[in-house]
C-alpha cells in the first residue's frame, strides 16, 4: 500500500518507511530526516535562557544571574494553575502571559480593596463602577484573611504570633472580616482582636496553642486587654465572634490564676461557638473589667454556645468568669475535668471587690453538662462582695436551667453568696434553679448553698448522690426562697440534716420527694449566731430514711408560731413525729390529696404565697 503525494519537494512513503513502537518513558515521536522515517526519538534537551536566547520559559532578562530582574513571560504547566496562585484557574487556558492581558476565571479574593485608577473615558468610567460595586459587596459582607497568606506555618513549633496578629490588623483596618485557620497546629500568645473579625478554624483541628511559660497576666486572645476600653459601652468592641477553633493551654505547668485563653473586655455582641477550651492554666474564658485594678468596663448580649472547656487536669482557675456581664447566655456547653480545689468552679459570677458600678444581670446558664468539676465554692456560683443597696445595676436574673452534674467534687451543685442580710426592701435576685439532674457528688458535696439571697425559686431539679447540707444563710441572710417539686435521694447529709438553715425569712418547701436521706430535715444552727422565721412546708413525703422532722442548736432563735408543717408524709421516717417547738402546725401522716381535699390551712397557705408572687397556684398534685 502506497500513499500519494504531490509533485515538487514530496516524495512517497511506504509502510515500510514507518519504523513505530509504544514509545517508552520520555520519548516523543519525531520524523528522522536522515532516514526518512518516523521513530520514537528523546525529546531534544531544553535550552537555558539567556539574555538573547529563550529556553522552555521565556522570560525577559537573564536566567543565568546577569540580569537585575528576570520576568516570566509565558510559562506552559501540566496543568492548570489555580486563581490563588495567581494562575488563570481554566481547564484549557493553563498558562498566565503577563506580558498581555488575560482573563481569569474564578473569583479573587484581595487582603485590602483595590485601588482603581481614576476613569478618563466612558469605557474605563463604567468598568471603574462595576469593580466599585464589586468591592462593597465584598466589603459589606467580609473579607476573608487566611493566616497562612501572612506567613503563619501551623507546624507546632514556629512562633506565629506576629503572623497571626498582621492578619487580624489587616482585617481591623478593612473594618472587619474572617481571619480563618486552616488545619494546624499555631504557636501563639498575646494576640488581640477588635470588633466586627471572627476567627474562624475549619474544626478542633485549627490548634492555637499559647506558648509555654507564658507570663502572668498574658492571654492567647484579648479584647481590649490591660486598661483597654471605657466605662461607656456604647464604645465597646462590637461584633466578635471566635468559631470553630481548639484553643490550648498548658495546664500541666505551674498553676497561675493570671493566664487565660480568652480575655475579653468592654464588649458587645460577642458570640463564641464551636470551640475546645483545653488545658487552661487560669480561666479558659474571662469576661472582664478590664486587666489593672479599679477599672470600670461593662459587657454585654455576649453568647458562649457549644463549647467544650476541658481543663484536663483540674489544675485550673474557672472555665468561665464572669467579672461583669449582662445579658450572657450559656447554652449547651461542656464543661470537664477543671477548677482545682482552693479556686471557685466551673461558672464563676466575682465582681471585683467594692465595684459599686459592676453588672451581673440577665445570666441565662442552660442545657450545660458538667462532669468532674471541683474547686471550693460550687460548680455554678457566685462571690458578691457589694450590697444591692449600694450597687448602681442590680444583680438580677440568674437562670439556671436543665443542666446537669456528674462526679464533681466542689462545695455544692450551686453557690450563690452576696454579703448582705436580705430584708424586705432588699432588691430580690430573680433567681431561677429548675429542671437540672445532679448525680454522685462526693463527700461534702452540698445540693446548694446560698447566704444573703432574696428571691430564689428552686423547682423540679433532682438530686442523686450527695455528701452534705443544703445550706441557707451561712453568714448572710436568705429571704423568699421556694424549694418546690425536688427530688433529693442517697444524700448522707454529714452535716446532720438535709437542710442547714442558719439565718433565714420566708423559706417554702412544697411537693419535694425525699428518698435515701440520712439525718434530719431541718436542722436550725449556726455559725457565730443563728435565727429564723417563716419556714413552711407542706406536702412533701420522706421514704427510706430521715432520722428526725427538725432538731435546732440551742444557740439558733427562731418563732414557731411562724413555722408551720403542713400535710407533710413522714412514713419513712424512724421518727414521724414533728417538734412542735419548732413547728407550730402539725403534719397529717399519710394522705390522698387533690384539689377537693385540700384543708383549710394549706389553702390558707396557697392564697398567701400566691399574693406574694412566690408560688404558682397548682391545687392538683
Amino acid at each position: 500500500m502506497s500513499f500519494g503525494g504531490g509533485s515538487g519537494g514530496g516524495s512517497l512513503h511506504t509502510d515500510t518507511d514507518v519504523a513505530l513502537s509504544n514509545p517508552t518513558d520520555g520519548q516523543m515521536l519525531a520524523f528522522n530526516a536522515s532516514v526518512q522515517k518516523w521513530q520514537n526519538q528523546a525529546p531534544p534537551t531544553a535550552v537555558d535562557a539567556t539574555s538573547s536566547t529563550k529556553g522552555v520559559v521565556e522570560l525577559t532578562g537573564d536566567l543565568g544571574g546577569t540580569a537585575a530582574s528576570p520576568q516570566v513571560v509565558a510559562t506552559h504547566l501540566a496543568a492548570a494553575l489555580p486563581v490563588n496562585q495567581g494562575g488563570t484557574g481554566s481547564a484549557t487556558q493553563n498558562f498566565v502571559d503577563l506580558s498581555t492581558t488575560q482573563a481569569v476565571a474564578g473569583v479573587k479574593t484581595f487582603s485590602s480593596s483595590p485601588i482603581v485608577p481614576t476613569p478618563t473615558t466612558a469605557t474605563q468610567a463604567a468598568n471603574k463602577s462595576y469593580v466599585d460595586t464589586q468591592v462593597s459587596s465584598a466589603t459589606s459582607s467580609g473579607l476573608f484573611y487566611n493566616v497562612k497568606g501572612y506567613s503563619a506555618t501551623g507546624d507546632g513549633t514556629t512562633d506565629d504570633t506576629t503572623a497571626i496578629q498582621n492578619a487580624i490588623n489587616a482585617a481591623n483596618t478593612a473594618g472587619g472580616g474572617t481571619v480563618y485557620f486552616p488545619k494546624g497546629t499555631y504557636l501563639c500568645n498575646g494576640l488581640v482582636t477588635y470588633g466586627n473579625i471572627t476567627l474562624m478554624g475549619s474544626g478542633w483541628g485549627s490548634v492555637l496553642h499559647q506558648k509555654t511559660a507564658a507570663a502572668d497576666g498574658t492571654y492567647l486572645i484579648s479584647v481590649n486587654p490591660g486598661s483597654g476600653g471605657s466605662s461607656d459601652p456604647t464604645t465597646n468592641q462590637k461584633g466578635i465572634t471566635i468559631q470553630n477553633l481548639q484553643l490550648l493551654g498548658n495546664s500541666t505547668e505551674t498553676f497561675t490564676q493570671y493566664v487565660h485563653l480568652v480575655n475579653l473586655n468592654a464588649v458587645s455582641d460577642v458570640t463564641v461557638q464551636g470551640c475546645l477550651f483545653k488545658g487552661f492554666r487560669g480561666d479558659g474564658l474571662y469576661l472582664g473589667s478590664g486587666n489593672s485594678g479599679g477599672l470600670e468596663r461593662h459587657n454585654e448580649r455576649v453568647r458562649i454556645l457549644g463549647n467544650t472547656f476541658d481543663g484536663a487536669n483540674n489544675n485550673n482557675r474557672n472555665a468561665i468568669s464572669i467579672i461583669d456581664g449582662s445579658f450572657v447566655q450559656i447554652l449547651g456547653n461542656t464543661f470537664q475535668n477543671c477548677t482545682a480545689s482552693n479556686m471557685p468552679g466551673a461558672i464563676d459570677f466575682e465582681p471585683n471587690s467594692g465595684a459599686t458600678y459592676a453588672r451581673i444581670r440577665d445570666i441565662s446558664i442552660v442545657g450545660n453538662s458538667f462532669l468532674n468539676v471541683g474547686g471550693n465554692c460550687g460548680v455554678i456560683g457566685a462571690n458578691l462582695t457589694v450590697a444591692q443597696a449600694s450597687l448602681t445595676t442590680k444583680i438580677q436574673n440568674i437562670t439556671v436551667v436543665g443542666n446537669t452534674f456528674n462526679t464533681c467534687t466542689s462545695n455544692a451543685t450551686f453557690f450563690f453568696q452576696h454579703a448582705q442580710q436580705a430584708g424586705a426592701t432588699t432588691t430580690p435576685h430573680n433567681i431561677v434553679f429548675a429542671s437540672n439532674t445532679a448525680m454522685g457528688g462526693s463527700a461534702g458535696y452540698r445540693p446548694f448553698e446560698m447566704a444573703g439571697v432574696k428571691g430564689a425559686r428552686l423547682e423540679g431539679n433532682t438530686w442523686d448522690g450527695f455528701g452534705g447540707s443544703a445550706s441557707i444563710g451561712y453568714t448572710y441572710n436568705c429571704a423568699d426562697v421556694i424549694f418546690q417539686g425536688n427530688t433529693v435521694q442517697n444524700g448522707a447529709a454529714t452535716d446532720g440534716a438535709l437542710f442547714a438553715i442558719i439565718r433565714a425569712q420566708r423559706f417554702f418547701f412544697e411537693n419535694n420527694y425525699l428518698d435515701g436521706t440520712v439525718g434530719d430535715i431541718f436542722k436550725f444552727t449556726i455559725d457565730s449566731a443563728g435565727a429564723s422565721d417563716t419556714i413552711w412546708a407542706t406536702g412533701n413525703r420522706v421514704r427510706n430514711g430521715g432520722t428526725n422532722w427538725s432538731s435546732k442548736n440551742a444557740s439558733h432563735t427562731l418563732s414557731a408560731s411562724t413555722n408551720k408543717a403542713l400535710q407533710n408524709d413522714l412514713s419513712g421516717m424512724s421518727n414521724t413525729a414533728v417538734n412542735t417547738a419548732h413547728f407550730a402546725g402539725q403534719p397529717i401522716l399519710s394522705y390522698s390529696r387533690s384539689g377537693a381535699g385540700e384543708t383549710t390551712a394549706l389553702a390558707q397557705w396557697r392564697t398567701q404565697m400566691a399574693a406574694s408572687q412566690l408560688l404558682t397556684d397548682s391545687t392538683t398534685a
